[in-house]
């Protein structure tokens, strides 16, 4: 099953694994309109951590070895509100050459003029540039082709009262998902069936 990089019309990127581009587009629908959004193969580094918002202590001594999980203590962290459930698992990325070059892979496959911009110029130390740097602000602009793209698309859907258009709108998309696409081939497949009754 295929990992995706999702270039989303924002400054926002996901990595989504679906069984082909269809899933990931039904996929996608569940948290925003797919329309917009631009996909790749993924097929870079992978490193992502899951913790949940407890800390392990120790009930013995220090030198001793422990002989069962009794002799650790469980604690909530500040981070725990008191629910149970997926919303308690955290996503995090630790400090090491993998995860850093899974973001650098992401960067250049999500956000490619950025990238160009930071490997075309030496930065700081510390890797800082001031965001005034007339380099950097053409390289994020130039990332909002994307959102333009899409609000164009708004507009043209805006601007049709066909049966698609309007099916595209009470969905909140800017294109046929392709759950919809079956959904309207089932339809029709069973229309002569529901005539026939």
């Amino acid at each position: 099953m295929p990992l995706y990089l999702v270039r989303w019309p924002t400054l926002t990127a996901s990595l989504v694994q679906a069984d082909d581009e269809d899933e990931l587009l039904d996929i996608l629908d569940q948290d925003d309109d797919p329309g917009g959004c631009t996909f790749e193969v993924y097929s870079g580094p992978l490193w992502i951590d899951f913790d949940i918002p407890f800390k392990i202590g120790a009930r013995k001594p220090e030198n001793s070895v422990p002989t069962d999980p009794s002799d650790f203590t469980v604690e909530p962290t500040s981070d725990f509100r008191g629910e149970l459930g997926p919303d308690m698992v955290r996503v995090t990325t630790p400090l090491c050459d993998e995860v850093s070059d899974m973001k650098l892979e992401v960067l250049r496959g999500a956000f490619p003029q950025l990238a160009e911009h930071i490997d075309a110029h030496e930065l700081d130390e510390d890797r800082t540039a001031a965001l005034s740097d007339d380099g950097l602000g053409a390289a994020l602009l130039s990332e909002l082709w994307p959102l333009v793209r899409y609000h164009q698309a708004l507009g043209d859907l805006a601007d049709r009262d066909d049966f698609e258009a309007t099916m595209m709108k009470q969905m909140r998309v800017t294109t046929i998902l392709p759950a919809m696409r079956r959904a309207l081939e089932q339809a029709l497949e069973d229309a002569p069936a529901r005539k026939a009754d």
